[in-house]
């Protein structure tokens, strides 16, 4: 058997607040939402990633909401790399290689798994906390994101929030605007 080690992700100062928010938004009960899923889709393909994920992180929880590239459902905070990017306060989080960060170097996550090496996510900022993020990843490692990236990926974080507030609200539409396509198409980067 071998041993290896990583950070499990830091709890936020006011994560008591932090949790009332994820509540309070409703996002639990989001799963398998087709137009969070057509964000997380369309945010895979722009960013050129194997998997993309909105996820909420609640108590010792990460919810995979909706997801493309793997299958939406719950997975442990502890091994979650958005949970350390919930408690960053880093408008988008940026691992270009998970093996060379001690963070994550040992997580089954790199080791075993799904074997990530690049990581983005943008936080889901409700009432003022970040209740979880829009994310992708992939087996191979990157440099980053350009401007036009990290723009595109905080827009679709955005637009996950809006999602979220009119499920929450009542006032779901069926799918997204062409408005909002045009603020999440990363296709002509």
């Amino acid at each position: 058997m071998t041993l290896t080690y990583y950070e499990a992700p830091t709890l936020r100062p006011d994560e008591r607040v932090r949790e009332a928010a994820v509540l309070a938004s409703g996002a639990l009960e989001l799963m398998g939402d087709p137009v969070l899923a057509r964000i997380a889709e369309d945010v895979r393909r722009g960013l050129r990633t194997q998997m993309a994920a909105v996820t909420i992180i609640h108590s010792d929880w990460q919810y995979l909401v909706a997801a493309c590239g793997l299958a939406p459902g719950v997975d442990s905070r502890r091994t979650s790399f958005c949970g350390h990017a919930v408690a960053s306060d880093e408008e988008v989080f940026v691992v270009p290689d998970a093996r060379r960060d001690r963070r994550f170097a040992g997580n089954p996550v790199v080791t075993e798994g799904p074997r990530v090496r690049f990581y983005v996510a943008a936080p889901l900022i409700e009432n003022g906390q970040p209740i979880g993020v829009l994310c992708a990843f992939d087996p191979r490692q990157r440099d980053g994101l350009d401007i036009a990236e990290r723009a595109a990926l905080r827009g679709g974080a955005d637009l996950a929030v809006a999602r979220i507030r009119e499920r929450r609200l009542g006032h779901a539409r069926p799918e997204i605007t062409g408005r909002q396509r045009a603020t999440l198409d990363l296709r002509g980067l």
